[in-house]
């Protein structure tokens, strides 16, 4: 007798509308606070999905959805006291700021980089928020399907079988099933660590359509500490959570083996180290559709980086490895110093004439990683990270950068004036000087660059 399939339940537990929220994270380690705003209103919606023979809910899956419409960043001072509990917020009247008319006939906010010591350093139309969690860390019954608990074993004959060998067709079809066929496999040997076909792990998506940024350095750094702890939150990485108390004694130990031996030694245990695959643990995907984003000086922006399509992923494993992945489509970046002049774009796409490079180069930039850690010289506590793979690919691009950019990017990301002690000259800019007091150029950085594998036809002038 023929038995329809039962469909997947999806349950919406609760919808909370709130008008105008405000949410404050604070990483107190780092002195790092940030504030999350919107002058309209941000609805947060709890799902609970439920397996077609899961009659009984043990093997529940949860996603909690939050979406900001007109979302505002803010930063807080580094120099404030996080332990006594001074969190900053916004008062009525930087909520209720009228807005403005546009010509589409939308209302929109000016942007203004501070509201008193808070500084605004990102505003987007939309952002949306997606966490997801499972009930069970892994369960051998797989409540897709239909089992029977006498056998326990499923009763559903229309399941392909994983180990049956695949039919040949055209070399697309056979690369897709081929695809398919080991993604089954997979799956039908560690269902336990499954949920249906979805590896039971924490996740987290966060997704900006168009979004505008306006941060010096110190406000860059506040914001990097504290999607840092929230990557904490979501991965629990025991390692990362430990790793400020580890830090001055990993430090110790590089001063007590001299760095030739502390090379030597990570070298031998990396040698040592086994390959083992291991489940993944967390996953952080975020996007941005179409991003601004204007480095300031004294709240001034001398630098635009616009962007498209940009896409990030963040994989932490059981073992504490981790895979990372960055890409996007377009990128740009405009000196806004010298605006208008031959040196007005810092970095540009170069123009392909033949069709075929022009399709090739899909992605502008793309990059990979995978690293682990290895235990310590003297002390098993310590992790060391190594990256066991570093993939970087970029399309052709044109680069101009001048001497007054230069500085600014020097102060921005190191917080000092450039010692102009140190580069009397353009020259001394690219070729540094040695301890003797000869400058490294010409025949030299040739014969450097030939010792990396480069090869030139003339010298670098």
């Amino acid at each position: 007798m023929f038995k329809p399939k039962k469909e997947m339940a999806q349950k919406v537990k609760f919808v909370i509308n709130v008008e105008k929220p405000q949410f404050n994270l604070q990483y107190l380690s780092k002195d790092s606070q940030m504030l999350l705003a919107s002058k309209k209103n941000c609805m947060i919606t709890f799902f609970q999905f439920q397996l077609p023979h899961d009659t009984f809910g043990q093997d529940l899956k949860y996603v909690y959805k939050i979406c900001f419409n007109k979302l505002e960043c803010f930063v807080a001072p580094m120099n404030i006291d996080l332990q006594n509990n001074n969190a900053f917020w916004l008062d009525q009247d930087q909520i209720n700021k009228k807005y403005f008319k546009t010509k589409e006939g939308e209302e929109e906010d000016e942007y203004e980089t501070r509201e008193g010591l808070l500084l605004r350093i990102i505003t987007s139309n939309k952002v949306f928020f997606n966490y997801t969690q499972y009930k069970l860390a892994f369960c051998e019954t797989d409540f897709s399907k239909e089992v029977d608990m006498e056998l326990n074993q499923s009763s559903d004959d229309s399941d392909e079988d994983a180990t049956a060998p695949i039919k040949k067709t055209n070399t697309a079809d056979f690369e897709t099933q081929r695809a398919e066929h080991m993604k089954k496999m997979i799956i039908q040997q560690n269902q336990a660590e499954f949920w249906r076909d979805e590896p039971r792990i924490n996740g987290l998506s966060i997704k900006a359509d168009e979004l505008i940024s306006y941060a010096d350095s110190t406000s860059f750094r506040v914001f990097r500490n504290v999607m840092e702890f929230i990557i904490l939150l979501i991965s629990s990485s025991r390692i990362k959570l430990k790793a400020l108390e580890l830090q001055k004694e990993m430090l110790n130990e590089l001063k007590r083996v001299s760095k030739k031996g502390f090379i030597q030694k990570i070298q031998d245990k990396i040698h040592d180290r086994e390959k083992i695959m291991t489940k993944r643990k967390s996953n952080i995907e975020y996007s941005i559709r179409k991003g601004s984003f204007f480095l300031t000086k004294d709240e001034s922006p001398f630098v635009h980086i616009s962007l498209n399509d940009m896409k990030g992923i963040h994989t932490v494993y059981d073992d504490e490895s981790t895979d990372y992945i960055l890409q996007m489509k377009t990128l740009e970046v405009a000196n806004l110093i010298e605006k208008g002049s031959e040196y007005g774009m810092i970095l540009t796409k170069l123009v392909q004439e033949s069709l075929a490079a022009q399709q090739q180069d899909n992605l502008m930039f793309y990059m990979r990683t995978h690293s682990y850690h290895v235990q310590g010289v003297t002390s098993a506590a310590h992790k060391w990270k190594v990256f066991e793979s570093f993939e970087f690919k970029l399309a052709p691009i044109v680069i101009k950068l001048t001497e007054d950019i230069y500085h600014k990017f020097y102060e921005y990301a190191f917080q000092e004036k450039v010692d102009s002690k140190k580069f009397k000259d353009k020259e001394s800019l690219l070729f540094p000087k040695m301890k003797d007091g000869k400058k490294v150029g010409g025949k030299m950085v040739n014969k450097i660059l030939r010792e990396l594998g480069w090869r030139f036809n003339d010298d670098i002038r």
